[in-house]
């Protein structure tokens, strides 16, 4: 007996057809779907979207986003952006930036093998930066006597 595929939408993608792993069943509100390990679906679609997908649509980065736990403000952060531009990407208004893209599947690649120095190296690579750009931005003052301050730009 063949069963019949089903339409998972719940994860944000509307194209994950499901031949197995299933249960419909009649509830008092209605039709009602258990997916069995669901955990391992989605680590199974995520899995293909990062080695297999070389272009994500803004569905898809979503979906990425959310099994990393991430929100758009922390993703951001990883990839030098601000919230409101990864809320651009995942609405399709703007591609992302493959560079953007590489240090996301290298966080989720190294999470699934249980590896989190990755993720830590992006973290100090991107708090050295930060460190440049505030230096960069930094005025100092200083005082000359009894004729008043004088400013410089930090080196």
């Amino acid at each position: 007996m063949k069963e019949e595929l089903y339409q998972y939408t719940g994860c944000g993608l509307d194209y994950i057809y499901l031949t197995n792993g299933y249960d419909i069943k009649e509830t008092p509100f209605g039709e009602g779907v258990t997916i069995r390990n669901l955990d391992g679906l989605h680590r199974a679609i995520a899995t293909d979207l990062v080695d297999d997908r070389p272009n994500w649509t803004g569905a898809e980065l979503r979906f990425i986003r959310k099994e990393l736990g991430f929100t758009q403000q922390t993703l951001g952060a990883f990839v030098s952006r601000d919230a409101q531009t990864v809320a651009l990407w995942e609405k399709d208004k703007q591609p992302v930036p493959e560079e953007a893209s590489n240090i996301i599947r290298g966080i989720y690649k190294s999470r699934l093998e249980g590896n989190v120095e990755f993720e830590k190296m992006i973290e100090r690579i991107n708090k050295l930066d930060r460190q440049i750009n505030d230096a960069d931005d930094r005025m100092t003052a200083y005082k000359t006597g009894a004729s008043g301050w004088h400013t410089a730009k930090a080196a």
